[in-house]
Protein backbone atom coordinates (compact mmCIF):
# COMPACT_ATOMS: atom_id res chain seq x y z
CA UNK A 1 0.00 0.00 0.00
CA UNK A 2 1.22 3.32 -1.18
CA UNK A 3 -0.03 6.33 1.16
CA UNK A 4 0.72 9.79 -0.25
CA UNK A 5 0.17 12.90 2.10
CA UNK A 6 -0.22 16.01 0.14
CA UNK A 7 -1.62 19.32 1.83
CA UNK A 8 -2.03 22.29 -0.65
CA UNK A 9 -2.91 25.79 0.01
CA UNK A 10 -5.30 27.65 -1.75
CA UNK A 11 -6.38 31.23 -0.79
CA UNK A 12 -8.59 34.22 -2.39
CA UNK A 13 -12.10 34.95 -2.47
CA UNK A 14 -12.76 31.95 -4.91
CA UNK A 15 -11.66 29.78 -2.76
CA UNK A 16 -13.03 31.62 0.97
CA UNK A 17 -16.72 32.85 -0.80
CA UNK A 18 -18.56 29.65 -0.99
CA UNK A 19 -17.14 28.50 2.51
CA UNK A 20 -18.59 31.42 4.20
CA UNK A 21 -21.76 31.24 1.62
CA UNK A 22 -22.19 27.67 3.04
CA UNK A 23 -21.87 28.82 6.29
CA UNK A 24 -24.76 31.56 5.97
CA UNK A 25 -27.25 28.67 4.69
CA UNK A 26 -26.62 26.82 8.00
CA UNK A 27 -26.61 29.50 10.05
CA UNK A 28 -30.13 30.46 8.44
CA UNK A 29 -31.60 27.16 8.86
CA UNK A 30 -31.23 27.33 12.24
CA UNK A 31 -32.67 31.09 12.37
CA UNK A 32 -34.83 32.07 9.30
CA UNK A 33 -35.50 35.79 10.28
CA UNK A 34 -31.89 37.21 10.74
CA UNK A 35 -31.02 40.04 8.25
CA UNK A 36 -27.48 40.31 6.29
CA UNK A 37 -26.07 42.08 8.69
CA UNK A 38 -26.88 40.14 11.61
CA UNK A 39 -25.45 37.22 9.92
CA UNK A 40 -22.16 39.08 9.52
CA UNK A 41 -21.97 39.67 13.25
CA UNK A 42 -22.63 36.26 14.20
CA UNK A 43 -19.74 35.42 11.65
CA UNK A 44 -17.44 37.81 13.16
CA UNK A 45 -18.40 37.77 16.80
CA UNK A 46 -17.61 34.07 16.63
CA UNK A 47 -14.82 33.89 14.63
CA UNK A 48 -11.46 32.34 16.29
CA UNK A 49 -8.45 35.04 16.30
CA UNK A 50 -5.26 34.49 14.32
CA UNK A 51 -2.32 33.80 16.62
CA UNK A 52 -0.11 35.95 14.13
CA UNK A 53 -2.43 38.56 13.23
CA UNK A 54 -0.12 41.12 14.09
CA UNK A 55 2.57 39.63 11.56
CA UNK A 56 -0.56 40.07 8.86
CA UNK A 57 -2.49 43.89 9.07
CA UNK A 58 -5.01 44.66 7.10
CA UNK A 59 -5.54 40.88 6.07
CA UNK A 60 -6.91 38.38 8.50
CA UNK A 61 -10.20 40.72 9.06
CA UNK A 62 -12.38 38.92 12.73
CA UNK A 63 -10.08 35.98 12.08
CA UNK A 64 -10.82 32.42 11.23
CA UNK A 65 -14.48 31.24 10.94
CA UNK A 66 -15.66 28.84 13.56
CA UNK A 67 -19.09 27.54 11.95
CA UNK A 68 -20.16 25.44 14.94
CA UNK A 69 -19.75 28.54 17.60
CA UNK A 70 -21.70 30.72 15.14
CA UNK A 71 -24.29 27.85 14.29
CA UNK A 72 -24.55 27.82 18.34
CA UNK A 73 -25.18 31.93 18.58
CA UNK A 74 -27.63 31.95 15.83
CA UNK A 75 -30.00 29.77 17.61
CA UNK A 76 -30.28 31.85 20.56
CA UNK A 77 -29.72 35.18 18.48
CA UNK A 78 -31.89 37.32 19.33
CA UNK A 79 -33.73 35.78 22.69
CA UNK A 80 -34.39 38.59 25.01
CA UNK A 81 -34.38 38.26 28.90
CA UNK A 82 -37.14 39.60 30.89
CA UNK A 83 -37.32 43.33 31.08
CA UNK A 84 -37.37 43.50 35.55
CA UNK A 85 -36.71 47.25 35.84
CA UNK A 86 -36.05 50.63 33.59
CA UNK A 87 -34.30 50.07 30.27
CA UNK A 88 -33.60 52.01 27.18
CA UNK A 89 -33.32 50.82 24.08
CA UNK A 90 -31.24 53.39 21.66
CA UNK A 91 -29.74 51.24 18.59
CA UNK A 92 -31.36 48.78 16.41
CA UNK A 93 -32.79 45.54 18.06
CA UNK A 94 -33.53 42.21 16.36
CA UNK A 95 -36.03 40.30 18.73
CA UNK A 96 -37.21 36.36 18.18
CA UNK A 97 -39.71 34.99 20.40
CA UNK A 98 -41.57 36.47 23.22
CA UNK A 99 -40.30 39.72 24.53
CA UNK A 100 -42.15 40.27 28.62
CA UNK A 101 -42.25 43.03 30.39
CA UNK A 102 -42.57 41.57 33.83
CA UNK A 103 -44.60 43.93 36.60
CA UNK A 104 -42.29 47.03 37.74
CA UNK A 105 -40.18 46.25 34.40
CA UNK A 106 -40.25 49.63 31.77
CA UNK A 107 -38.85 49.47 28.39
CA UNK A 108 -38.61 52.57 26.61
CA UNK A 109 -37.70 52.24 22.95
CA UNK A 110 -36.11 55.18 20.98
CA UNK A 111 -34.64 52.97 17.88
CA UNK A 112 -35.99 50.49 15.58
CA UNK A 113 -36.47 47.18 16.97
CA UNK A 114 -37.12 43.85 14.34
CA UNK A 115 -39.66 41.14 15.15
CA UNK A 116 -39.19 37.57 13.85
CA UNK A 117 -42.69 36.06 12.57
CA UNK A 118 -43.51 34.10 16.06
CA UNK A 119 -42.42 37.00 18.46
CA UNK A 120 -44.73 38.76 20.37
CA UNK A 121 -43.96 41.45 23.29
CA UNK A 122 -45.76 40.78 26.51
CA UNK A 123 -46.50 43.27 29.12
CA UNK A 124 -47.60 41.90 32.09
CA UNK A 125 -49.58 43.72 34.92
CA UNK A 126 -47.72 46.74 36.00
CA UNK A 127 -45.49 46.53 33.03
CA UNK A 128 -44.90 49.38 30.57
CA UNK A 129 -43.78 50.10 27.25
CA UNK A 130 -42.82 53.31 25.97
CA UNK A 131 -42.16 54.25 22.64
CA UNK A 132 -40.94 57.54 21.88
CA UNK A 133 -40.19 57.67 18.48
CA UNK A 134 -39.17 53.69 17.80
CA UNK A 135 -40.19 51.61 15.24
CA UNK A 136 -41.16 48.41 15.52
CA UNK A 137 -41.91 46.36 12.40
CA UNK A 138 -41.12 42.65 10.87
CA UNK A 139 -37.91 41.36 9.92
CA UNK A 140 -37.65 41.42 5.86
CA UNK A 141 -35.42 38.36 6.55
CA UNK A 142 -39.13 36.62 7.67
CA UNK A 143 -39.80 36.18 4.09
CA UNK A 144 -41.78 39.18 4.73
CA UNK A 145 -44.39 37.65 7.72
CA UNK A 146 -46.32 39.57 9.66
CA UNK A 147 -45.30 39.28 13.30
CA UNK A 148 -47.67 39.19 16.57
CA UNK A 149 -48.00 42.49 17.78
CA UNK A 150 -47.93 43.64 21.64
CA UNK A 151 -50.45 42.23 24.02
CA UNK A 152 -50.91 43.86 27.19
CA UNK A 153 -51.97 42.68 30.04
CA UNK A 154 -54.47 43.69 33.57
CA UNK A 155 -54.83 41.05 36.39
CA UNK A 156 -56.08 43.49 38.63
CA UNK A 157 -57.66 47.33 37.94
CA UNK A 158 -55.45 49.08 39.88
CA UNK A 159 -51.69 48.16 38.58
CA UNK A 160 -52.61 47.64 34.62
CA UNK A 161 -50.12 46.88 31.77
CA UNK A 162 -49.75 50.04 29.95
CA UNK A 163 -48.30 51.27 26.39
CA UNK A 164 -47.70 54.44 26.01
CA UNK A 165 -46.64 55.55 22.18
CA UNK A 166 -45.48 59.08 21.16
CA UNK A 167 -42.88 61.44 18.83
CA UNK A 168 -43.76 59.69 15.50
CA UNK A 169 -43.83 56.18 16.78
CA UNK A 170 -44.41 53.33 14.48
CA UNK A 171 -45.93 49.81 14.96
CA UNK A 172 -46.11 48.16 11.33
CA UNK A 173 -46.93 44.55 9.91
CA UNK A 174 -48.21 42.81 12.79
CA UNK A 175 -51.16 40.82 12.86
CA UNK A 176 -52.68 42.75 15.72
CA UNK A 177 -50.51 45.34 16.64
CA UNK A 178 -51.88 45.98 19.80
CA UNK A 179 -54.21 43.32 22.03
CA UNK A 180 -55.71 45.33 25.16
CA UNK A 181 -57.18 42.68 27.80
CA UNK A 182 -58.96 43.38 30.18
CA UNK A 183 -58.34 47.13 32.15
CA UNK A 184 -55.18 47.50 30.16
CA UNK A 185 -54.24 51.24 28.93
CA UNK A 186 -52.64 52.25 25.86
CA UNK A 187 -52.09 56.11 25.51
CA UNK A 188 -51.17 56.88 22.18
CA UNK A 189 -50.19 60.58 20.79
CA UNK A 190 -49.30 61.55 17.13
CA UNK A 191 -48.07 58.13 16.48
CA UNK A 192 -48.64 55.35 13.46
CA UNK A 193 -49.88 51.96 13.48
CA UNK A 194 -49.66 50.85 9.72
CA UNK A 195 -50.65 47.76 7.61
CA UNK A 196 -51.67 45.51 10.78
CA UNK A 197 -54.54 43.25 9.79
CA UNK A 198 -55.90 45.31 12.87
CA UNK A 199 -54.28 47.58 14.42
CA UNK A 200 -55.57 47.84 17.97
CA UNK A 201 -57.83 45.22 19.29
CA UNK A 202 -59.50 45.85 22.92
CA UNK A 203 -61.13 42.50 24.85
CA UNK A 204 -64.17 42.88 27.19
CA UNK A 205 -63.63 45.25 30.81
CA UNK A 206 -66.28 45.88 32.84
CA UNK A 207 -64.94 49.35 34.12
CA UNK A 208 -64.51 52.07 32.27
CA UNK A 209 -60.85 51.74 30.04
CA UNK A 210 -59.30 55.05 30.26
CA UNK A 211 -57.40 54.59 26.87
CA UNK A 212 -57.02 57.26 24.56
CA UNK A 213 -55.78 58.19 20.56
CA UNK A 214 -54.73 61.61 19.81
CA UNK A 215 -53.60 62.39 16.85
CA UNK A 216 -52.96 59.09 15.46
CA UNK A 217 -52.92 57.38 12.10
CA UNK A 218 -53.94 54.27 10.80
CA UNK A 219 -52.45 53.78 7.66
CA UNK A 220 -52.68 50.64 5.18
CA UNK A 221 -50.79 50.81 1.92
CA UNK A 222 -49.56 48.68 -0.88
CA UNK A 223 -47.28 47.16 1.18
CA UNK A 224 -49.13 44.94 2.87
CA UNK A 225 -50.15 43.44 -0.37
CA UNK A 226 -46.93 42.23 -0.53
CA UNK A 227 -46.34 41.05 2.94
CA UNK A 228 -49.88 38.64 3.18
CA UNK A 229 -52.81 37.48 1.02
CA UNK A 230 -55.15 38.89 4.01
CA UNK A 231 -57.20 41.70 3.61
CA UNK A 232 -57.35 44.85 6.05
CA UNK A 233 -59.41 44.02 8.91
CA UNK A 234 -60.09 47.01 11.67
CA UNK A 235 -58.15 49.36 12.64
CA UNK A 236 -60.02 49.39 15.82
CA UNK A 237 -62.01 46.64 17.17
CA UNK A 238 -63.22 47.22 20.41
CA UNK A 239 -65.90 44.27 22.54
CA UNK A 240 -67.26 45.28 25.43
CA UNK A 241 -65.29 48.06 26.70
CA UNK A 242 -66.26 51.35 27.64
CA UNK A 243 -64.27 55.01 27.67
CA UNK A 244 -62.34 54.76 24.68
CA UNK A 245 -61.18 57.97 23.68
CA UNK A 246 -60.24 58.81 19.23
CA UNK A 247 -59.53 62.38 19.01
CA UNK A 248 -58.29 63.72 15.61
CA UNK A 249 -56.74 60.55 14.51
CA UNK A 250 -56.92 59.19 10.73
CA UNK A 251 -58.24 55.83 9.15
CA UNK A 252 -56.78 55.96 5.37
CA UNK A 253 -56.80 52.96 2.68
CA UNK A 254 -54.09 54.39 0.34
CA UNK A 255 -54.43 51.49 -1.70
CA UNK A 256 -57.84 51.22 -2.21
CA UNK A 257 -57.41 49.44 -6.24
CA UNK A 258 -55.75 46.48 -4.47
CA UNK A 259 -59.43 45.09 -2.65
CA UNK A 260 -62.40 45.06 -3.87
CA UNK A 261 -64.89 47.59 -2.24
CA UNK A 262 -65.85 45.66 0.64
CA UNK A 263 -62.50 43.95 1.20
CA UNK A 264 -60.89 47.61 2.34
CA UNK A 265 -61.51 47.45 5.71
CA UNK A 266 -62.76 49.45 8.66
CA UNK A 267 -61.81 52.21 10.47
CA UNK A 268 -63.89 51.25 13.97
CA UNK A 269 -65.83 48.43 14.79
CA UNK A 270 -68.07 48.35 18.04
CA UNK A 271 -69.96 45.71 19.68
CA UNK A 272 -71.34 46.63 22.93
CA UNK A 273 -68.65 49.25 23.47
CA UNK A 274 -68.70 53.15 24.12
CA UNK A 275 -65.93 55.43 22.51
CA UNK A 276 -66.26 58.83 21.52
CA UNK A 277 -64.50 60.20 18.17
CA UNK A 278 -64.15 63.85 18.31
CA UNK A 279 -61.42 66.97 16.99
CA UNK A 280 -58.23 66.76 18.69
CA UNK A 281 -57.99 70.74 19.11
CA UNK A 282 -58.66 71.53 15.42
CA UNK A 283 -58.12 68.70 13.92
CA UNK A 284 -60.74 66.26 12.70
CA UNK A 285 -61.58 62.47 12.22
CA UNK A 286 -60.97 61.62 8.76
CA UNK A 287 -61.95 58.15 7.74
CA UNK A 288 -60.97 57.17 4.13
CA UNK A 289 -61.28 54.82 1.08
CA UNK A 290 -62.63 52.21 3.74
CA UNK A 291 -65.83 49.69 3.42
CA UNK A 292 -67.21 50.80 6.43
CA UNK A 293 -65.66 54.42 8.60
CA UNK A 294 -67.89 53.01 11.69
CA UNK A 295 -69.76 49.92 12.57
CA UNK A 296 -71.15 50.00 16.27
CA UNK A 297 -73.47 47.23 17.73
CA UNK A 298 -75.09 46.59 20.95
CA UNK A 299 -74.58 49.42 23.22
CA UNK A 300 -77.42 49.85 25.28
CA UNK A 301 -75.78 51.56 28.47
CA UNK A 302 -73.55 54.08 27.45
CA UNK A 303 -73.60 56.97 24.43
CA UNK A 304 -72.15 56.53 22.19
CA UNK A 305 -70.81 60.18 20.12
CA UNK A 306 -69.42 60.27 16.63
CA UNK A 307 -69.06 64.33 15.96
CA UNK A 308 -67.16 66.55 13.57
CA UNK A 309 -65.44 63.86 11.59
CA UNK A 310 -65.24 63.45 7.59
CA UNK A 311 -65.78 60.14 6.04
CA UNK A 312 -64.49 60.42 2.56
CA UNK A 313 -64.73 57.59 -0.30
CA UNK A 314 -65.96 54.80 1.84
CA UNK A 315 -69.31 52.72 0.94
CA UNK A 316 -70.97 53.07 4.09
CA UNK A 317 -69.84 55.96 6.82
CA UNK A 318 -71.33 54.91 10.00
CA UNK A 319 -74.01 51.53 10.66
CA UNK A 320 -75.46 51.70 13.81
CA UNK A 321 -76.92 48.75 15.56
CA UNK A 322 -79.17 47.78 18.31
CA UNK A 323 -77.96 51.24 20.09
CA UNK A 324 -79.16 53.73 22.77
CA UNK A 325 -79.09 57.35 22.43
CA UNK A 326 -76.46 57.57 20.10
CA UNK A 327 -75.28 61.01 19.10
CA UNK A 328 -74.08 61.67 15.60
CA UNK A 329 -72.93 65.34 14.92
CA UNK A 330 -71.40 67.61 12.02
CA UNK A 331 -69.61 64.72 10.14
CA UNK A 332 -69.24 64.97 6.82
CA UNK A 333 -69.51 61.86 4.33
CA UNK A 334 -68.66 61.31 0.69
CA UNK A 335 -70.06 58.27 -0.49
CA UNK A 336 -67.71 56.09 -3.00
CA UNK A 337 -69.29 54.39 -6.29
CA UNK A 338 -69.06 51.19 -6.11
CA UNK A 339 -69.89 49.11 -9.18
CA UNK A 340 -72.54 46.04 -7.25
CA UNK A 341 -75.98 46.33 -6.95
CA UNK A 342 -75.27 47.20 -3.26
CA UNK A 343 -76.57 50.78 -2.09
CA UNK A 344 -74.21 52.98 -0.49
CA UNK A 345 -75.52 54.71 2.76
CA UNK A 346 -74.31 57.39 4.46
CA UNK A 347 -75.82 56.35 7.53
CA UNK A 348 -77.44 52.93 8.52
CA UNK A 349 -79.46 53.37 11.72
CA UNK A 350 -81.43 50.16 12.56
CA UNK A 351 -83.22 49.39 15.93
CA UNK A 352 -81.54 52.55 17.64
CA UNK A 353 -83.67 54.58 20.06
CA UNK A 354 -83.14 57.93 21.92
CA UNK A 355 -80.71 58.96 18.43
CA UNK A 356 -79.75 61.95 17.36
CA UNK A 357 -78.23 62.94 13.66
CA UNK A 358 -78.10 66.63 13.71
CA UNK A 359 -75.92 68.57 10.76
CA UNK A 360 -74.68 65.62 8.73
CA UNK A 361 -73.40 66.41 4.76
CA UNK A 362 -73.69 63.51 3.22
CA UNK A 363 -72.86 63.39 -0.88
CA UNK A 364 -72.99 60.52 -3.14
CA UNK A 365 -71.41 59.93 -6.32
CA UNK A 366 -74.51 58.75 -8.31
CA UNK A 367 -78.35 58.24 -7.42
CA UNK A 368 -78.30 54.98 -6.32
CA UNK A 369 -76.64 55.82 -3.01
CA UNK A 370 -78.68 56.83 0.40
CA UNK A 371 -78.18 59.43 2.67
CA UNK A 372 -79.55 57.83 6.18
CA UNK A 373 -81.40 54.88 6.25
CA UNK A 374 -83.29 54.26 9.63
CA UNK A 375 -84.65 50.97 10.01
CA UNK A 376 -87.01 50.29 13.26
CA UNK A 377 -86.32 53.33 15.24
CA UNK A 378 -87.50 52.93 19.35
CA UNK A 379 -89.87 54.46 21.01
CA UNK A 380 -87.49 57.28 22.60
CA UNK A 381 -86.99 60.74 21.12
CA UNK A 382 -85.49 60.21 18.28
CA UNK A 383 -84.11 63.46 16.07
CA UNK A 384 -82.99 64.14 12.77
CA UNK A 385 -82.56 67.70 12.33
CA UNK A 386 -80.59 70.14 9.86
CA UNK A 387 -78.88 67.70 7.87
CA UNK A 388 -78.25 68.22 4.10
CA UNK A 389 -78.12 65.92 1.24
CA UNK A 390 -76.41 65.81 -2.19
CA UNK A 391 -76.94 63.72 -5.48
CA UNK A 392 -78.48 60.72 -3.81
CA UNK A 393 -81.25 58.49 -4.41
CA UNK A 394 -82.98 59.44 -1.09
CA UNK A 395 -81.83 61.79 1.55
CA UNK A 396 -83.80 59.93 4.57
CA UNK A 397 -84.96 56.36 3.67
CA UNK A 398 -87.40 54.70 6.32
CA UNK A 399 -88.42 51.45 6.92
CA UNK A 400 -90.92 49.99 9.66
Amino acid sequence: MIIINLLWFYNGTSFSSPIVASSVGLILSVNQCLMPEDVQYIIKATADPIADASLYPGMVGAGRLNLFQAVLMAQNYGTIAPILNYTEWNTEIYVKGNLVIEQGGILKIFSKVRMSEESKIIIKSGGKLIIDGGFLTNSNGCHNLLWQGIEVQCQYAPNPGIVELYNGAVIENALTGITVNGGAIVRAEDCTLKNNITAVKFLPYYLTNTSYFRNCHFITDDQLKNITSLTPGYFINMKGVKGIEISGCEFINNSPAEYSYNKRGFGIYSDNSQFNVQKFNTVKCRFENLYMGIKAINCQLQVISIMDAEFYNVDKGNFLFNLKTPIIIGNSISLYQNISSDASYGMVIWNCTGYRLENNIVQGLNTASIGFYVINSGTGYNKIYHNDFTNLKYGIQVNS
